[in-house]
């Protein structure tokens, strides 16, 4: 699996909520002829959830923050197609809200609680944030989510799945209750932050699933399943 690296960034800080922290934890999805890339703006000292398009990857056009009325907001992944007429975004990070939108541009928050919460003592206690783009499937809305939970060893990130009703966008069906991702990898357990397994891409591609995720914060990697 090979990639070349661009020389330039395709997104960079350019705005007051940007600076001096930049822009981070892309995750992206095409709806129609148009990407849309939600991202995390860190001034230094709040992280807000952002969002930008484009038609061609390369040339992007800002629409700022999505929720500045909630302060500290990460996160957010399209549904890739619209349900009941309106189109959905998980997002955070302690726990996953559910906002909806018209036009992808402004968003709502669908009920004040979250819709996926922390559970304690599971490996998600401290952390349940929205990992890729979800997938509709014949079962439903299928969220990859990244989980943290204190152990031991230290603070562990893995990796759970929930599935959403597809008519009903905010009603959990299933939850995973162990990790199916997890560090084992020496580049996984050691670097930047140790025992991190970040996933924020997920796609399918020549009859394999690749999910690519962030190692230890230090490195990209990608896990191949069929």
């Amino acid at each position: 699996i090979h990639f070349e690296k661009e020389d330039e960034p395709v997104l960079f800080p350019t705005e007051p909520y940007e600076m001096p922290g930049g822009c981070e934890d892309p995750r992206i999805v095409k709806i129609s002829d148009t990407y849309y890339l939600t991202y995390t703006a860190y001034d230094g000292r709040v992280a807000r959830l952002c969002l930008a398009s484009s038609i061609d990857l390369y040339s992007w056009t800002k629409h700022g923050p999505l929720f500045p009325e909630m302060g500290w907001t990460k996160a957010g992944v399209i549904v890739p197609q619209k349900i009941n007429g309106k189109y959905y975004m998980y997002f955070g990070e302690h726990g996953i809200w559910l906002a909806s939108s018209t036009d992808l541009l402004n968003w709502n928050l669908v009920q004040e609680d979250h819709v996926l919460p922390r559970r304690p003592g599971k490996f998600d206690e401290i952390i349940t944030e929205t990992g890729p783009t979800p997938h509709i499937t014949q079962d439903g809305i299928l969220l990859v989510y990244n989980a943290a939970e204190k152990t031991d060893m230290g603070i562990i990130y893995r990796t759970g799945y929930a599935y959403f009703s597809k008519s009903d966008p905010q009603k959990l069906l299933y939850r995973s209750t162990e990790p199916f991702f997890y560090p084992k990898e020496l580049s996984e357990k050691t670097g930047q932050v140790a025992n991190v397994v970040f996933v924020e891409g997920l796609t399918f591609f020549k009859d394999k699933w690749f999910m690519y995720y962030g190692m230890a914060d230090s490195h990209i990697g990608v896990a191949v399943s069929q």
